[in-house]
């Protein structure tokens, strides 16, 4: 299987929300050695049987209302589904408590185009 998504692949956005607030409320946190080392994987174990072709992760800049920024990959929107409705999913929503303060945003749809920069 190829770790390049496909035009026409389904992507999931999953949005980490940082206050807005100067100074940050003394409650936020997120553990981005966490969710990177533990959160992650657990994800993908969970459910790469249902479909999920690859993920990557963007750290927000300090000027962004989120402070991480996650993409899956997947053959179908059927397939997420699938995956979101599997008993694994208890686990990784239940574990968000442990790298986040804050609930994450979900927003998916359909890679309609991509490219690539060449050397001129």
């Amino acid at each position: 299987m190829s770790t390049t998504p496909s035009l026409n692949s389904t992507v999931i956005s999953i949005l980490y929300p940082r206050p807005t607030t100067i100074p940050l409320p003394p409650t936020y946190f997120f553990d981005l050695s966490y969710y990177l080392s533990t959160h992650m994987p657990l994800v993908e174990a969970a459910w790469k049987p249902y479909g999920m072709q690859s993920w990557h992760v963007v750290k927000c800049d300090a000027a962004s209302p989120y402070a991480v920024h996650a993409f899956m990959y997947w053959a179908s929107a059927d397939a997420f589904e699938s995956a979101f409705a599997g008993p694994e999913t208890k686990a990784v929503m239940e574990d968000v408590q442990n790298f986040s303060s804050e609930m994450p945003v979900r927003v998916g749809g359909v890679m309609v185009g991509r490219g690539w920069c060449r050397e001129h």
